[in-house]
């Protein structure tokens, strides 16, 4: 009995030695860990990149004159003022020998010499008589639309003896195309692009 307590009490000294020992020499050792504070809020400010500058530019050639004369034509104040001093009295002829009842008015229908015609075949004029009043002014009127008739030729013809020099100033057509210019522009709280055109 007593060999036994012996060898229980070398048993729980032994086991003692091992085991409880070092926790009897342990050190306890608490770590306490501070809160972390959260990382301040951080502000990132972000800077618009400047848009791209793109410019579309379209010239035209540069354009070239050519002078060339074509030819001639009549002069036109010439042309203009003989009609008119010829297309008057060849008008009142017109009228005259559609409504006169005397054979020899109706010359007048024939241009330019109808009125002298007219004037060399009218009958004489009896002396003492009041028509011969109004036969005299007939006449005269008569002398005057010949004149004026053969003036007014005159300067028709004239037009086309002395022509205008006439030139034309010819352009070639140039390769011109529509002008685009495209910019950047800032609108409102952004960017945006800006066009203009020139058509």
């Amino acid at each position: 009995m007593k060999s036994s307590f012996t060898h229980g009490a070398a048993a729980l000294a032994f086991a003692a030695s091992i085991g409880w020992i070092p926790l009897a020499n342990a050190q306890t050792t608490t770590v306490t860990t501070a809160p972390q504070s959260p990382p301040p809020n951080q502000v990132v400010v972000q800077q618009p990149a400047p848009a791209p500058v793109s410019t579309t530019s379209t010239t035209a050639a540069p354009v070239e004159r050519e002078e060339r004369v074509s030819g001639y034509a009549p002069n036109r104040f010439l042309l203009t003022s003989g009609l008119i001093v010829f297309g008057i009295p060849y008008t009142a002829s017109l009228i005259s020998a559609a409504t006169s009842p005397l054979d020899a008015d109706h010359h007048l229908f024939v241009p330019l010499v109808g009125p002298w015609v007219d004037l060399a075949n009218r009958p004489n004029c009896p002396p003492g008589s009041n028509a011969c009043d109004n036969e005299t002014t007939n006449k005269v009127l008569l002398g005057v639309d010949g004149v004026f008739q053969a003036i007014g030729t005159i300067e028709v013809i004239s037009a086309f003896l002395s022509p205008e020099h006439k030139s034309v100033t010819t352009v070639p057509a140039t390769a011109y195309t529509p002008k685009m210019v495209l910019s950047p522009t800032r609108i409102a709280t952004g960017y945006g692009l800006a066009a203009v055109a020139q058509w």
